[in-house]
């Protein structure tokens, strides 16, 4: 018996019934359903309006929705793959909105904007300030390019900033946001300037705003947004940004006014279709959360077909079930977390023998994530299933890499820790203490360095650690000790970084 697949737990969620759409909308979920991140559910809504590019270009992949400039390129393809690339540029999918950029470059080599973009993308972004020095010179040269063919005063001043940040080489110089303050003064009605703006203030502390050190930047980021949104309020980036702007804000609900603007906005933009959820599982919004992320992953199904799981948009697209998961934990909905963490650890969710072709970065980001079907099974006390399921996940290894236990260092880790919780709960103490020995040798082989986006995987073990030694104290009766170790787990939880879904996944 093998869990990791969990597919006689699941087999009723294809039992929901479908909310239609016709043959062709059928045979993209089928599709869907037989490509890379499977199973998906029929009750899983996407866009049903067929592309129309607005060119004779070769129809495209994806319904990046309506919205783009119309000042990139006298040349008509060039500007359709410009508006695409901006279209995954604010979905944050770099590597298709680079394709994209560069095919506008081809078809325009004139086109500034196209050029000044391909340096933006490939620059530091919210969720990735990591940039090589090979990917700095490349877009050193593109911002080059954007400054020589810049024809417009909006189009050199974009192309200064973006020079102005490649120069600096660092997401927290104060330049680029300065060059944009003055070029969105004097193009106050550009909602792609604003954006930029916003982007470049937000930048200056990711996942940190409204600390101490950068509430300043974060109420200047909010009025930039909020003006722009006036303006402008179905811009994908604008309100992509205002959603991370203020998940980490004290007024989280403000908002939720835009969540419907954001699940709009672009079609088959997977991530923008997710970001709702951050705030809905703020406020508490479970089966919307669950119902975005699931949208999401069927959106993300082209994407999959078109160029394979293995870019760092996998991560969104694990991100997606990881979120869903955590709000079916919350609200008690078994099945729906059981069905979305057997998916995360399908090959193609996952990506390739889990990041291991792509280099340690890679590696480190995509393991953690095939830990959750144990939290899973712990949530809802799965304690036969825990035992049952194999402590390493079935991610087929080529014969030039590591054995299993070097390779899945943090998912063993969390394994030998629910088999121990399973075990205090079923009353084996002497099991409990034996898979606690265990998962301490485990969780020491973690790498430091290892984190789940922006929480360290040793910190969420040191909750695990607390956790196991309260439960296995609680069973032998010890309730002093237990209830001690608890209230350890609970402190190291409540200080954890800010992350969505939370580091450590348990009500």
């Amino acid at each position: 018996k093998n869990v990791w697949s969990l597919r006689g737990m699941v087999t009723a969620m294809h039992l929901r019934p479908n909310l239609g759409g016709g043959d062709e909308y059928e045979q993209m979920l089928a599709e869907a359903e037989a490509s890379a991140d499977v199973p998906v559910t029929a009750a899983c809504a996407c866009s049903k309006e067929a592309w129309t590019p607005a060119c004779e270009e070769e129809a495209y992949f994806a319904n990046m929705g309506p919205y783009g400039r119309t000042d990139a390129s006298a040349v008509a393809a060039a500007q359709t793959w410009f508006n695409r690339g901006l279209a995954w540029h604010y979905n944050f999918g770099h590597d298709e909105a680079l394709r994209c950029f560069k095919k506008a470059v081809t078809l325009d080599n004139g086109c500034s904007l196209a050029h000044a973009f391909i340096a933006y993308a490939l620059g530091p972004n919210y969720n990735d300030t990591d940039v090589d020095d090979e990917a700095w010179d490349a877009a050193t040269a593109a911002a080059e390019e954007a400054a020589r063919h810049a024809s417009t005063p909006l189009e050199a001043g974009f192309a200064a900033a973006v020079q102005r940040r490649c120069a600096a080489r660092s997401h927290e110089d104060r330049g680029f946001s300065l060059s944009l303050g003055e070029l969105s003064a004097a193009f106050p009605d550009d909602a792609d300037v604003a954006c930029a703006l916003a982007d470049s203030l937000m930048m200056l502390a990711p996942w940190q705003l409204w600390e101490e050190r950068s509430v300043g930047v974060a109420r200047e980021a909010r009025g930039v947004l909020e003006t722009a949104l006036g303006a402008a309020p179905k811009h994908p980036g604008l309100l992509h940004l205002y959603v991370h702007l203020m998940e980490l804000s004290p007024e989280v609900s403000a908002a939720a006014p835009h969540l419907t603007n954001l699940e709009e906005a672009v079609p088959d933009g997977g991530h923008l279709i997710h970001m709702p959820s951050h705030i809905y599982a703020l406020l508490g919004q479970w089966q919307r959360a669950i119902e975005v992320n699931e949208r999401a992953c069927v959106a993300d199904a082209a994407y999959v077909r078109a160029n394979g799981v293995d870019d760092f948009y996998g991560f969104y697209r694990l991100h997606n079930r990881h979120m869903a998961v955590y709000a079916a934990m919350m609200c008690g909905r078994v099945h729906d977390a059981v069905e979305h963490a057997a998916a995360m650890v399908r090959p193609g969710c996952a990506q390739s023998r889990c990041g291991l072709t792509l280099g340690q970065k890679i590696y480190h980001l995509v393991e953690p994530f095939l830990a959750v079907p144990w939290h899973v099974m712990v949530r809802f006390g799965l304690w036969d299933e825990i035992m049952a399921t194999n402590v390493y996940p079935e991610v087929a290894l080529a014969p030039e890499d590591p054995e299993p236990k070097d390779v899945f260092r943090n998912c063993a880790a969390i394994a030998y820790y629910a088999r121990g919780v399973a075990s205090a709960a079923r009353r084996d103490t002497t099991g409990a203490r034996a898979e606690q020995v265990t998962f301490r040798a485990a969780a020491a082989r973690v790498p430091p360095e290892q984190c789940l986006f922006n929480v360290s995987c040793r910190d969420m073990l040191s909750i695990a650690e607390a956790v196991l030694e309260g439960e296995a104290a609680f069973a032998e009766g010890s309730f002093d000790v237990a209830f001690e170790s608890l209230r350890v787990a609970v402190q190291r939880c409540d200080d954890l970084p800010y992350d969505e879904p939370w580091g450590w996944m348990h009500p």
